[in-house]
């Protein structure tokens, strides 16, 4: 039995004796052989910042500012308080698929059974307007919001914006959101 368990602790020492000799050789060079610690609190750049031109028009020959987006609709209206619209993945890349998250906010004073909505796609560049299927929630009892998900396809394009349109009860919109976030040019 003792030569079992010498044999074992024999083992388990020549398989982590040299990780343990690593870390007390570091040990020991930290306390005996410090680094220069004014090296270790200096950050060095990774790339140059991006070159940002001052005038727009100067981006690109020909390059266009996009149009705004125009909805076509109030941001509140009749029992709608407002209605919001956000990325439910993070954010959407043209020629996929992107799924939003619509908040509807309802006046409290007005019971409603059922809201209607749909996501519209705006290309900022052409001004074409490709418009979602209906979507349809129950408002429960007592709630003075609803909520939900929707799905739809982002053609590809340079600059798109997404937003939502309810038709029922009263026809509102939300903020477009816009694909790509950043600066861009037609």
């Amino acid at each position: 039995m003792f030569t079992f368990v010498a044999i074992v602790v024999v083992l388990t020492a020549a398989v982590t004796g040299p990780r343990a000799w690593t870390e007390v050789k570091k040990g020991w060079d930290t306390v005996v052989n410090p680094v220069d610690l004014a090296d270790q609190n200096t950050l060095r750049p990774v790339s140059p910042p991006p070159v940002v031109p001052a005038d727009p028009a100067m981006a690109a020959p020909g390059a266009v500012e996009p149009a705004a987006v125009q909805t076509g609709a109030p941001p509140n209206a009749g029992q709608i308080t407002s209605v919001t619209s956000s990325f439910a993945d993070g954010s959407c890349s043209p020629g996929q698929s992107c799924a939003v998250r619509v908040d509807v906010r309802l006046d409290p004073a007005v019971p409603v059974d059922t809201v209607t909505w749909k996501l519209n796609v705006y290309d900022r560049c052409s001004g074409e307007v490709h418009a979602g299927g209906d979507v349809t929630m129950r408002v429960e009892p007592g709630r003075d919001e609803v909520y939900g998900l929707s799905k739809t396809f982002l053609p590809p394009g340079f600059a798109l914006g997404v937003a939502a349109i309810t038709s029922a009860p009263a026809v509102a919109a939300s903020e477009p959101l816009y694909v790509p976030a950043e600066k861009v040019t037609c």
